[in-house]
């Protein structure tokens, strides 16, 4: 599944594909899957739906193509993130990872979440290539998290740092849920704390 290389055959795109995938992507994080309609997508894009559909063929499939761009440019870059070894003290750059969500929401005032964690709470189920891009999603940070932490305790079982980066990863997961109600910093700030605490105990 994915974008055709014509709007029609002989006929030149009259329209920036990646602008486009840019616009609905913006649309989806902000509303979700269910609560964008075709016709808000050629709302925002100004685009007709025989256009739409002649470039990206359904709505499923302009959503996988968002949700591939937040993974490039989003997931892929905490993962990084999360594995690079830039000095930062590991316990240090968890509790950095887990102020994100009070930081956006109280600090810039955003408070959509994260399109990943977004997606897989809204339900799966919707085709393959959305499916597959979440599972890949977690699995990068998942792996991040593992080195992460592997740095902070080196001689650690393979198994309990596996269980401590999903430990970590569920809370985050829920703290960027969480955030589309704007809950009071306090709260975020107690599964940080009880996060990061319960991370040392398991690892110390």
């Amino acid at each position: 599944m994915g974008p055709k290389t014509t709007a029609k055959k002989g006929r030149p795109a009259l329209f920036d594909p990646d602008r486009v995938i840019e616009q609905v992507a913006d649309l989806f994080w902000d509303h979700g899957y269910d609560g964008v309609s075709v016709s808000d997508i050629t709302a925002a894009t100004g685009l007709s739906k025989s256009s739409l559909y002649n470039r990206f063929e359904s709505k499923d499939a302009l959503f996988a193509l968002a949700l591939r761009r937040y993974h490039i440019q989003t997931v892929q870059a905490g993962a990084n993130w999360l594995a690079l070894d830039d000095g930062t003290d590991p316990m240090e750059k968890l509790d950095q990872l887990l102020a994100g969500p009070a930081n956006d929401v109280h600090g810039s005032g955003d408070a959509r979440g994260c399109f990943l964690c977004n997606t897989s709470a809204d339900g799966l189920g919707r085709s393959p290539d959305i499916d597959t891009l979440v599972e890949d999603g977690f699995a990068l940070l998942e792996a991040g998290l593992i080195t992460l932490l592997t740095r902070f305790s080196p001689t650690a079982p393979p198994s309990q740092i596996r269980d401590a980066a999903r430990l970590v990863l569920t809370s985050y997961m829920g703290l960027r849920v969480r955030s589309r109600t704007r809950p009071a910093r306090a709260e975020f700030d107690s599964v940080r704390t009880a996060t990061v605490q319960a991370i040392r105990l398991i690892l110390k």
